[in-house]
């Protein structure tokens, strides 16, 4: 008789135990068969494996220490006992625990809170690799923060190992970030000089290492040529601008200060067809460089030497962000000068000005801009220009790119922009009028039509309205005993308008007219324009 089918579901339910392998062998299975081979681990695999045991426990060990240690409520002792036993755990890796996306955020809470002593060890243990680390995705947050919280002495020790590296840093998307950061926010006169001097050599080394300390007092470009001789003027300057021209092939590089300084500095030197070589190269970023001083100033120049094509392509790159540089306090000159130095008055319409007059509410109500707009309604007013601020508006036209006349420019644009000016104006006049910086757009956009012959009763008496609605809103503020937030009352400016327009027109019928219609207000006359106002209408009816 053959098995029967309960006996062989025993046999094959049967579970076969692994050999036991003795300590210190590896499992091994193969593709031909499923025998366990031993394979003794070698004393530096052994070793391995207990350096990436040991790394994990201190890892885990530095997380549980910093969840403590960055409570803002611990006592500041305990918080320097939990520093110590973080730097006692990488004393001896600190390099590593820097390149790492968790325990370097541990390092940046030890250099924010840390004391001078146990920022200066961090300080020592790091100086020889911080060109590694401000290159490394996580380890350029612990650069920044150690310039950010350390001393000047500590700054002076991570500065001189950049000395001869700073291209190479600039050049990378992370170190670049350290070195603009450390250059506006953090570097002083003479540190900014030192990165300054290693720039103008960038490509000529041995010519700063010959003159040695006698750079000590180089303060600028200009200084620089004078202490080096002329016979190395032209080797530096071909230097400077083969270094910006490689630089402006990264777009974020555009960006730094530094780049901007170095540029204004070259513009300031060099003259004739080599201004116009660097013009063009630089133009194009013309966009990302207007947000610093040197920056902007860079730009301007540019624009002076562009021809109409370079002029176009930098107003388009500007028409998607016209309410951020309009606003920007460096921005808005270079919106200026390209209305300044351009022939092409349709094309500032339909890129600059369109996008002016459509985001009309946020640019005419801020200090900056409304200026394009009075640049053409009364171009060169003291009032608005300070002549040192914009002494580029009154610079001669003679080597720049322009042809026509800036008064033919000027209303040519008018012409174009005026109808929709004026509709933008109407539609938000009440919050207009009662603006500090936009009244006087409205203000003279009137004394422009009234200089062109036209009349301006309308204006006039919209004008009257707002300020009567604002007056009687004043009456009701004064009449309530509980103030409401929402209710916003200004007078001083609709009563300025029109103090200003009585004295321009200076007529019976527009001071009868407006004694008829603010005459009742005045016992709650109080501000000074208003009195000014009362002042102006009185002194006629004397007269009279």
């Amino acid at each position: 008789m053959g098995p029967n089918k309960k006996s062989i579901q025993k046999k094959t339910n049967k579970k076969v135990k692994p050999k036991k392998v003795a300590k210190g062998v590896a499992r091994l299975s193969t593709h031909k068969n499923n025998k366990v081979k031993g394979k003794r681990e070698t004393p530096n695999e052994r070793s391995d494996r207990a350096e990436r045991a040991n790394k994990i426990l201190k890892v885990t060990e530095s997380k549980k220490i910093w969840e403590k240690l960055r409570l803002r409520k611990l006592d500041p002792k305990e918080r320097q006992n939990q520093i110590e036993k973080i730097l006692n755990l990488w004393k001896d890796n600190l390099k590593k625990a820097c390149l790492r996306p968790d325990t370097c955020r541990v390092i940046q809470s030890v250099v924010k809170y840390g004391s001078d002593q146990q920022k200066s060890f961090l300080v020592r243990g790091l100086v020889k690799d911080v060109i590694e680390l401000s290159k490394d995705r996580y380890g350029h947050f612990i650069v920044l923060k150690l310039f950010r919280y350390c001393s000047n002495e500590q700054i002076g020790e991570i500065l001189d190992s950049f000395r001869g590296q700073l291209v190479s840093l600039l050049k990378n998307r992370f170190s670049s970030d350290v070195v603009d950061f450390f250059f506006q926010a953090v570097a002083n006169a003479k540190q900014k000089k030192i990165l300054m001097r290693e720039l103008y050599c960038a490509n000529e080394r041995q010519i700063l290492t010959s003159m040695g300390d006698s750079l000590k007092d180089v303060f600028s470009l200009k200084s620089f040529l004078v202490k080096i001789g002329r016979e190395f003027h032209e080797t530096i300057f071909s230097s400077i601008i083969s270094l910006l021209d490689s630089f402006s092939n990264n777009a974020k590089l555009m960006q730094c200060a530094l780049v901007h300084h170095l540029a204004k500095e070259c513009f300031e030197e060099v003259n004739g067809n080599t201004r116009k070589v660097l013009a063009s190269s630089l133009i194009s970023h013309g966009s990302v460089m207007l947000h610093t001083r040197e920056g902007s100033q860079v730009v301007i120049e540019c624009i002076k030497l562009a021809d109409a094509k370079e002029k176009k392509q930098l107003s388009k790159s500007l028409k998607a962000d016209i309410v951020k540089v309009g606003v920007n306090e460096c921005g808005h000159k270079v919106l200026l000068s390209l209305i300044h130095f351009t022939d092409d008055t349709a094309m500032l319409e339909s890129v600059i000005f369109r996008e002016i007059i459509r985001n009309a509410k946020n640019l005419l109500t801020d200090k900056y801009g409304r200026l394009p707009i009075l640049h053409l309604l009364c171009p060169s007013s003291r009032r608005y220009f300070n002549p040192l601020a914009y002494s580029f508006l009154s610079d001669d036209l003679n080597g720049t790119e322009v042809k026509k006349d800036f008064e033919t420019r000027r209303q040519e644009l008018l012409n174009l922009i005026r109808y929709p000016l004026e509709d933008a104006l109407q539609k938000n006049l009440l919050s207009f009028v009662c603006n500090s910086f936009a009244y006087v757009v409205v203000l003279e956009y009137v004394l422009y039509i009234f200089r062109k012959g036209e009349n301006i009763s309308n204006w006039l008496e919209a004008i009257e309205n707002i300020y009567c609605l604002q007056l009687e809103n004043k009456m009701q503020e004064n009449s309530s005993t509980v103030k409401s937030d929402s209710l916003t009352v200004e007078t001083r400016f609709p009563a300025r308008i029109l103090r200003i327009l009585c004295k321009t027109l200076n007529t019976s019928e527009v001071y009868q007219h407006i004694l008829e219609r603010i005459g009742k207000y005045k016992d709650i006359v109080q501000d000074v324009e208003e009195r000014r106002l009362a002042s102006t209408i009185d002194s006629f009816n004397e007269l009279s």
